[in-house]
């Protein structure tokens, strides 16, 4: 291995802090934008996700980036139903 532990924690903590610059970067970009209101339910949450999903495969078709086969709607839609999770791969 190339790095000793020590070099990859520093390593680790200058990525860190190149993520919180351009974190302060970005909200200084957007300050003139505002804030993003969290969801207060389980339910709002998924509402959301469900919602972004849609916009995003319809972006990416309508744009002929790519095509999205039927049945992959589907399995958007499985992961969040209970009964399906266990035939629907997750990655986390």
């Amino acid at each position: 291995m190339p790095f000793t532990t020590d070099e990859i924690v520093v390593l680790g903590e200058r990525e860190l802090n190149r993520l919180w610059s351009v974190y302060a970067l970005e909200r200084h970009r957007n300050r003139d934008l505002p804030e993003i209101d969290l969801p207060t339910t389980a339910e709002e949450y998924q509402q959301r996700i469900d919602s972004t999903d849609k916009r995003i495969r319809d972006f990416l078709v309508e744009q002929d980036i790519i095509t999205i086969p039927d049945y992959i709607a589907v399995v958007a839609g499985a992961r969040a139903h209970k009964s399906l999770r266990n035939l629907v791969p997750v990655l986390n």
